[in-house]
């Protein structure tokens, strides 16, 4: 009899590590299925495709995908028997967790760190590192929030600057802009540094789409002074950003940078944006710039493209400038209508006791540029500055420039 009960007591261990091994070779079979069966099912799936007369490739990919979802239904299975027999060991915790970072499940890692601590096991630093890295390749921000507060329940040091770039990371990532920023600040806050250069740049790329271009040049700069070297696509995506939200410093700041450091080339979408930005700011260098750079690559210039430089020009006073400007546009047989020259109108239209003075000065420019670009001084450049006289209330003297301005070129109707 007790000869019968050593027997016993020495069988169950054996049975013990059975059972153990029998659930990593079941998740084992369950996420690296043989080369052979791997082949097989390739072949047949591609041969139905080639039968429906079906893209293999993309036949290929949504069975991946759907192998995929039924090898996380079984790996499932698996997890709720070993998370309910309480004879589990650490080893059949950890080959399921395995085999669910093999998936690439981040919801159902965190599922088992936390199963595993309830068992009373500790996870490793390695397993929960692995498990971080996979919540931040997923950009589920749940998922690493989860997976940190497991690593300080088992004692585990963490990382602050990892952590924080990964839930920047992945808050930017989908474009959850306001939060990612939100946890820059409280690490910055914090005296913490945001080391990873990817987190840098999601959030300059979120923020920028989402508008909030000056909160993307401030995170910018902090790159820059921390010795960050940002990557080409996000200063494009600043530029970008700007362009839309019509955001003056963090264009320029793009621009500079895309245009004399990396030498980029840009669209014409970017270049038209950047004329609209240089309108807006009455910024004729950055306009003229822009212009120079559409020529050297080779865009054709029309009016949509120059008549902002111009606008930029008459917003800076800038006068010789701008009516060199139009005698361009006009060789190119552009800015013919009295709308083209609108912004000079709007910038004449003035107090009516400046009125008179300004547009004498603005005149006596056009006359001086007009030497040497002889295409500016036309009817509708003048009729333009009469115009803007006249919608000051000095409508006398309007009338006196109008008999007196129009020596070289005819009166018409709008004169």
């Amino acid at each position: 009899m007790f000869l019968g009960l050593r027997r016993l007591s020495s069988v169950a261990p054996q049975l013990k590590l059975r059972q153990y091994s029998d659930i990593a070779a079941q998740v084992r079979q369950i996420v690296h299925p043989s080369e052979y069966t791997q082949i097989e099912q390739t072949k047949y799936v591609a041969q139905q495709a080639r039968l429906q007369g079906e893209d293999i490739g993309e036949r290929l990919r949504a069975d991946a995908k759907q192998q995929n979802e039924r090898a996380l239904l079984r790996l499932d299975t698996i997890f709720k028997s070993v998370a309910k027999n309480q004879s589990s060991s650490a080893s059949d915790f950890s080959s399921v967790l395995e085999g669910y970072q093999t998936l690439g499940s981040a919801p159902q890692c965190v599922k088992v760190l936390q199963a595993m601590r309830l068992a009373g096991y500790c996870a490793t630093p390695a397993q929960l590192g692995s498990a971080l890295e996979l919540a931040n390749t997923s950009r589920s921000a749940i998922e690493i929030a989860e997976v940190g507060e497991e690593m300080r329940a088992n004692g585990m040091a963490l990382d602050d600057g990892v952590y924080d770039s990964y839930m920047i990371e992945s808050l930017a990532a989908r474009s959850c802009a306001e939060h990612a920023y939100a946890v820059y600040m409280e690490a910055r806050g914090q005296g913490k540094r945001v080391i990873s250069r990817p987190a840098y740049s999601y959030l300059v790329i979120a923020l920028a789409s989402s508008g909030e271009c000056d909160l993307a040049l401030e995170v910018m700069c902090d790159a820059e002074a921390a010795s960050v070297a940002l990557a080409e696509p996000t200063y494009r995506a600043l530029l970008r950003g700007a362009g839309r939200h019509m955001h003056y410093e963090a264009f320029t700041a793009a621009y500079s940078h895309l245009t004399t450091v990396t030498g980029a080339q840009l669209t014409e979408t970017d270049y038209c944006s950047g004329l609209a930005v240089a309108a807006r700011a009455a910024d004729p260098a950055l306009a003229a710039s822009i212009v120079r750079r559409m020529r050297s690559a080779g865009y054709p210039l029309s009016e949509y493209h120059l008549e902002p430089m111009f606008d930029a020009l008459v917003g800076a006073k800038k006068w010789s400038a701008a009516f060199r400007a139009l005698a361009t546009m006009r060789e190119a047989e552009l800015a013919t209508t009295k709308t083209s020259l609108g912004s000079l109108t709007r910038a004449l239209t003035v107090d009516d006791k400046q009125a008179e003075q300004l547009a004498d000065s603005v005149h006596a420019e056009l006359v001086s540029a007009a030497r040497a670009s002889p295409r500016a001084l036309d009817t509708i450049t003048l009729n333009a500055i009469i115009a803007g006289l006249s919608l000051s209330g000095c409508v006398e003297a309007a009338a006196d420039r109008l008999r007196r301005w129009y020596t070289s070129v005819p009166r018409d109707a709008d004169s």
